[in-house]
């Protein structure tokens, strides 16, 4: 992924479609975690994450101070990721928007003011 390695400065990374593996997930989500420091806005909508991806991506979380919103539908994530993904938010208090679910009808968004530690999830069908 020698583009993402380029341009550090990247602000808004969509890469929903793609249909990105967990493999795949991990290596961006390292490459962004160690050379990004501007990203604001990251979707991996309809992707084949699973615990993986997931795993990455709270690792992403957890480290990444100017993200603010994750969007991940559809992306394949079960128990074992969604709680690495929550445990994630316990410690970073920059993530404003996070939406995920399985399905486009069971979505849900889970959102904080960015000047409110709250834990309390918001959802939305």
């Amino acid at each position: 992924m020698p583009v993402f390695q380029a341009n550090t400065q990247i602000e808004k990374l969509n890469v929903a479609d793609c249909k990105l593996d967990g493999a795949c997930a991990r290596e961006l989500c390292s490459i962004l975690k160690e050379k990004n420091s501007a990203l604001r806005l990251l979707k991996f909508r309809n992707s084949n994450l699973g615990e993986e991806g997931a795993n990455a991506i709270a690792e992403l979380i957890r480290d990444h101070l100017s993200l603010v919103e994750i969007e991940m539908f559809n992306c394949d994530i079960a128990e074992e990721g969604g709680n690495a993904i929550g445990n994630a938010l316990k410690t970073n208090f920059c993530i404003e928007k996070l939406s995920l679910a399985t399905t486009p009808s069971s979505r849900g968004t889970w959102s904080r003011s960015s000047r409110v530690s709250s834990s309390t999830p918001s959802t939305t069908k």
